[in-house]
């Protein structure tokens, strides 16, 4: 028989106050790392966040974030937030030129999700960071490792 998911609870910048909520974890209605409110459900559906799997067995798999909803699909507030910034870092790029601030922007959404251009977007997102230099790149990753897809947090940034 299969598992089941703990209760997660995340504020709006996506850090993890609690992802075993039933068994004890600690409930706070604002953010000790930033201040801004918590949550256990997503915004567009109401469903409860997904925190650590539970198996029979009782082993706990890591806890990642999740960029969007299992139930409605819907990306959560940290996900949008995270985008947004990386877009900005992205306008201040003075090496790149207009089309190619565009074209790195345009490959955020497929590498928070994996789909059939995930791969077409990860060549061109180590292409333009390159040639937009190492401060850039850095400052990006910092913004999103913690949304990519998986495949794309191993391929880009080793983890």
């Amino acid at each position: 028989m299969g598992g089941d998911w703990y209760v997660a609870q995340v504020c709006a910048n996506g850090h993890v106050i609690s992802s075993l909520l039933e068994s004890g974890g600690s409930k706070s209605a604002f953010c000790e790392s930033c201040g801004v409110a918590t949550t256990t459900v997503c915004e567009n559906c109401g469903v409860a966040l997904r925190g650590r799997y539970r198996s029979p067995e009782g082993v706990l798999a890591d806890y990642v974030v999740p960029a969007f909803c299992y139930a409605c699909g819907s990306s959560f507030p940290w996900t949008r937030e995270r985008l947004d910034a990386a877009r900005e870092l992205v306008s201040d790029m003075g090496k790149l030129s207009e089309k190619e601030k565009v074209e790195l922007s345009g490959t955020f959404g497929d590498l928070v999700a994996d789909t059939p251009r995930t791969p077409v977007a990860v060549g061109r997102f180590r292409r333009l960071v390159e040639k937009a230099g190492p401060v850039a790149g850095k400052a990006l990753y910092s913004v999103l490792v913690d949304v990519a897809s998986e495949a794309v947090r191993k391929e880009l940034f080793g983890r």
